[in-house]
């Protein structure tokens, strides 16, 4: 496959409803908050999430909302907000943390030198829903090192790195073929986000016959 259409897939990554990457703030020193921090970078849903929950109070349930009660409702847009999803994904690292102990440092600095590649990535698939215009993948590589392409190399095609892509919620989108990396990249998005709604329908004890 080559190196373009690779770039396409995880581009495709980012056709979600549109919104701008959120400027990302200082590290903490905390490890756990370092890779956390790597991790929403790379794919800021939480931000995709919250400008939708800002333009529409009914969000995510939108014409369902009535079927629920308001503590409830109140629950999902806390559970997919910004900070809902970091809170969620940090409970992923800590448990990643503890069944990789004498990896993650190496991990957690891999992961923060891939964060600003991801994340210009995604970028350029939003821009491309934002305007209806075509994937480009060259213009993810615009201000990349070749040291961040070395490092993003690693980490996404690496059989060491298998459990840090899954964690990352990209996993091996790099190796498909034949023209499926844009539909895999979709694909990928979509899975994230549907996950995330089931997973805040049990934190919120929101039975799925309420929304039918």
């Amino acid at each position: 496959m080559s190196f373009r259409r690779g770039l396409a897939a995880l581009l495709a990554i980012g056709l979600l409803p549109a919104v701008a990457l959120a400027q990302t703030g200082k590290t903490q020193a905390d490890p756990i908050d370092l890779m956390t921090d790597a991790l929403v970078t790379m794919f800021p849903v939480g931000d995709v999430m919250q400008d939708a929950a800002d333009k529409d109070p009914t969000w995510p349930l939108q014409d369902k909302a009535s079927a629920v009660p308001a503590n409830q409702l109140i629950c999902l847009r806390n559970e997919l907000s910004r900070e809902g999803f970091r809170r969620n994904k940090r409970l992923e690292v800590v448990e990643y943390a503890q069944q990789h102990a004498a990896n993650f440092a190496d991990e957690t600095r891999k992961a923060q030198a891939v964060a600003p590649v991801m994340a210009r990535m995604v970028g350029a698939g939003i821009v491309a829903a934002n305007t209806g215009t075509e994937l480009d993948p060259t213009s993810a590589l615009k201000n990349t090192t070749v040291d961040e392409l070395l490092v993003f190399n690693d980490v996404f095609r690496d059989p060491k790195y298998r459990d840090l892509r899954e964690l990352t919620g990209f996993g091996d989108i790099l190796s498909f073929e034949n023209g499926r990396q844009e539909e895999a990249g979709k694909a990928t998005g979509e899975k994230i986000v549907v996950t995330l709604m089931l997973k805040a329908m049990k934190t919120c004890e929101v039975e799925p016959s309420a929304l039918i």
